[in-house]
């Protein structure tokens, strides 16, 4: 015999203190679909701000260095391109632990994030 659950505010108080999700009349109804979009877009958002951080290394850098100090555009430039690699590298970095559980920084550095920028 399965005993019911008990459907008290102090267990929900209990389930909220301790992080787990709080089930109620409406999540028990059917809404699966809206944890999934809202699932769905948080990961799209990740998505979208770890995909654009190089880029906005690359022209915030750049753009520091051309107007406050008042390097020449090639330098700025490089200087954008070097905080951009450092980025790129530690993205690459952090992939290539996760598939091999170890992190050569130099060769994925040469073989990954110098290539990327540069192209």
């Amino acid at each position: 015999m399965t005993l019911q659950r008990l459907d008290s505010s102090a267990l929900h108080q209990w389930d909220r203190i301790a992080g787990r999700p709080v089930a109620t009349a409406a999540t028990r109804a059917g809404r699966p679909w809206r944890a999934w979009l809202l699932e769905a877009t948080r990961l799209i958002a990740w998505a979208l701000l770890v995909a654009s951080l190089p880029f906005v290394a690359l022209v915030k850098v750049a753009v520091v260095l051309y107007q406050r100090g008042s390097y020449p555009t090639a330098l700025a430039l490089a200087g954008g391109a070097a905080c951009t690699t450092l980025v790129v590298t530690a993205y690459a970095a952090w992939a290539w632990h996760r598939f091999t559980g170890r992190v050569r920084l130099a060769l994925v550095a040469r073989r990954v994030a110098l290539p990327l920028v540069v192209a």
